[in-house]
C-alpha cells in the first residue's frame, strides 16, 4: 500500500506537533511507500520509505505560495498513491478532494475538535471516512465516523520506577489558554502552600497567538508559587511526566486531552476535569476526577502527594485501560484496515 499523508508539521523537536513525527514513523512501518506533504518541516529521523515534501512555511513561504506548492505537490504525487490521509485540518481534506476524486482513491480525514463549522461539514462530505480519537472528539453526527483512539506511543510514554523527586512535583502540560483553566490550579496550589505542604508546581507550555494577556494574568496570580517552564520538545516531555507526582488537566469541555493520556501511559496519577476520562479512571481513579472548587482540588492533590506508592499502584491500573484504547499501534492498525476496506470498495 502507498499512502499520501497531509499534516501541518513534521518536526520531532516541536513541543506541540512533535507527536506527528511518531505517527509518520509508525504508519511507514505498515506501508510500502509513505509520502508526507506538510506546511513545515523541521528535525526528522524517518525510514527510507518516507518522503517529506514541505510547502515552505519554515522558509517563509506566503499563504498563496504554500497553496501553489500544495497543488504542485499533489499533482506530482497523487498518481503513485493508493489513498490519502489528511491530519488535523479540514482544509487539507477540502484541498485534497479534487485530486482523490479524479484519481478514484479514498480520502480519509483525521479530526479531533468539538467545534462544528461549515468547513468541517464540507470536509466530511468530501471524505470517504472520518477517523477520530473518541466519540466526543467529533461533534458532527455522520455514518462516516470511525473511532480509533488518540494514538499515544507506549514506547515513548511508559512507566519508570518512582523518581522520588523531592519536593514532589505537581505538573500541568498544555498551551497557556483560558480553556485550560490554570487559574483554578494556581488557587489550589496556594491553598496547599497555606497548609504547609512542600512541593513544586510547574506548567509546561506556551501561550498561543492572542493569549499573551492570559499568560500575564497567570504569572501575576501565581507569583512564586508556580514555575512556568515554557516549551519542551515533544521528544523530551516524557521526562517531565516521569518526574511528576501527579499530572493535572483542568480543561472541562474539550474531550480527552492528549497530555493527560500521555501521563497515564507513563503510569502517573492524574487529576482530570473532563468527564470523558471517567471510563479510563475507573474504580482505581474514581476520586481523581477534578472539580471546580479549588479547596476540594487541593484536598485531592494532598491525598495523592501523601501516598505516592499507593497512588502509583492505582495509576498502573488506569494505564492498562488507557493503553488498550489509545495506543499508537492500535490506531495505526485500525487506520490501515480502514484504507484496505475503502481501497477494495473502489476496485
Amino acid at each position: 500500500m502507498r499512502l499520501l499523508f497531509i499534516t501541518q508539521k513534521v518536526d520531532r523537536a516541536d513541543w506541540l506537533l512533535g507527536f506527528a513525527h511518531g505517527w509518520v514513523k509508525s504508519l511507514a512501518a505498515r506501508v510500502e511507500q509513505l509520502t508526507v506533504i506538510c506546511l513545515a518541516k523541521g528535525e526528522v529521523d524517518l525510514p527510507s520509505n518516507v518522503k517529506v515534501i514541505s510547502l515552505g512555511k519554515e522558509r517563509g513561504a506566503s499563504r498563496a505560495g504554500r497553496a501553489i506548492n500544495f497543488a504542485k505537490a499533489m499533482a506530482a504525487t497523487i498518481g503513485e498513491a493508493d489513498g490519502v490521509f489528511t491530519h488535523m485540518s479540514p482544509p487539507f481534506a477540502i484541498a485534497a478532494a479534487p485530486f482523490t476524486k479524479l484519481r478514484r482513491i479514498p480520502l480519509v480525514m483525521w479530526h479531533t475538535h468539538r467545534a462544528v463549522t461549515l468547513q468541517l461539514k464540507l470536509a466530511v462530505a468530501l471524505s470517504d471516512v472520518v477517523v477520530t480519537a473518541s466519540r466526543e472528539s467529533l461533534q458532527l453526527a455522520t455514518p462516516k465516523a470511525r473511532v480509533l483512539g488518540h494514538g499515544i506511543n507506549p514506547a515513548q510514554f511508559s512507566p519508570l520506577p518512582l523518581a522520588g523527586e523531592e519536593p514532589p512535583l505537581i505538573l500541568a502540560v498544555g498551551r497557556l489558554s483560558s480553556i485550560k483553566r490554570y487559574e483554578l490550579l494556581i488557587e489550589a496550589v496556594k491553598r496547599l502552600r497555606a497548609r504547609g505542604l512542600e512541593f513544586r508546581c510547574a506548567i509546561v507550555g506556551v501561550a498561543p497567538p492572542g493569549a499573551e494577556s492570559y499568560k500575564q494574568k497567570l504569572r501575576t496570580l501565581a507569583a512564586s508559587d508556580v514555575e512556568f517552564v515554557g516549551a519542551v520538545p515533544h521528544a523530551q516531555i516524557a521526562e517531565w511526566y516521569f518526574r511528576s507526582a501527579v499530572a493535572v488537566n483542568l480543561s472541562a469541555k474539550t474531550g480527552m486531552d492528549k497530555t493527560t493520556l500521555e501521563a497515564m501511559f507513563c503510569g502517573r496519577p492524574v487529576l482530570a476535569a473532563d468527564p470523558t476520562f471517567a471510563s479510563l479512571l475507573g474504580a482505581e481513579g474514581a476520586d481523581w476526577q477534578a472539580v471546580d472548587d479549588p479547596e476540594v482540588l487541593a484536598d485531592k492533590l494532598a491525598m495523592i502527594l501523601a501516598d505516592p506508592v499507593g497512588s502509583a499502584e492505582r495509576a498502573i491500573a488506569v494505564r492498562a485501560r488507557a493503553v488498550a484504547a489509545h495506543s499508537l499501534e492500535r490506531l495505526m492498525d485500525q487506520l490501515i484496515q480502514v484504507f484496505k476496506e475503502r481501497i477494495d470498495s473502489y476496485v
